[in-house]
């Protein structure tokens, strides 16, 4: 099978990171990267974190105010503007993480089963209307198909996934999908996942997370229909 690549899009702030690259050392969150900088500057003061997939170098900013704290992880070289456009929550995050990781994506849609076999994985897609440059909008996870994936008939070369838990997607958004054409799926991940940006969690906490998030992807899970190139019937 040939190899699957992973993207990127543009320059992102995270809420998640390693301590130590690929994947290695304590999965932490911003928060509890600031604190114990604070607590003890003389170890954690410069510290350089990693991000989850590609393992660049991250550094921890603390942003916002008490009252709208917008810290996060942020690449080197970018200072980025807190996590708006990056992240939309821990969950969120870790989802759109190991939906990249994935060779292929089993969905149930109208009663229906299908199977994305993934050539290509990008996270925090920017589309544009060419006809009206100030309609946009960020993809959560753009999947590019593989040639001869029986389901490009019905959605064509590239689905954008849309991750939700406690926020659905806006009809400005939706409307955006259809109008470009593009085939665009929402995934619901439990609601009961959802963990304030600000609250304290260990790392074995994160760990437990990941490991449903992987159970999550790995079966087959029921969609909400937005667009697609063809009916589905």
């Amino acid at each position: 099978m040939k190899e699957r690549t992973i993207q990127r899009e543009g320059v992102h702030v995270k809420i998640l990171a390693y301590t130590e690259p690929n994947a290695q050392g304590e999965l932490i969150t911003i928060y509890e990267a600031l604190r114990r900088r604070s607590d003890d500057p003389e170890n954690w003061e410069g510290k350089i974190y990693y991000d989850i997939i590609h393992s660049r170098p991250l550094v921890a900013v603390k942003r916002g105010t008490p009252d709208k704290d917008s810290s996060s992880f942020s690449y080197q070289g970018g200072s980025g503007s807190g996590h708006g456009r990056g992240s939309k929550g821990i969950v969120h995050e870790l989802a759109q993480d190991f939906l990249c990781r994935q060779d292929t994506f089993r969905f149930s849609l109208f009663k229906h089963s299908f199977v994305a076999e993934i050539e290509q994985a990008v996270d925090e897609v920017r589309i544009v209307d060419p006809k009206n440059l100030a309609r946009t909008a960020y993809v959560d996870v753009m999947l590019h198909l593989r040639e001869g994936n029986d389901i490009r008939k019905k959605f064509g070369d590239r689905i954008a996934i849309e991750i939700t838990d406690t926020h659905g997607n806006t009809k400005r958004k939706e409307k955006l999908f259809r109008d470009l054409g593009i085939s665009a799926l929402e995934v619901k991940v439990p609601a009961e996942w959802h963990i304030e940006n600000l609250t304290t969690v260990t790392s074995q906490e994160l760990e437990t997370l990941k490991r449903r998030i992987a159970g999550f992807w790995r079966a087959e899970i029921y969609v909400d229909y937005i667009h697609a190139r063809a009916r589905i019937t």
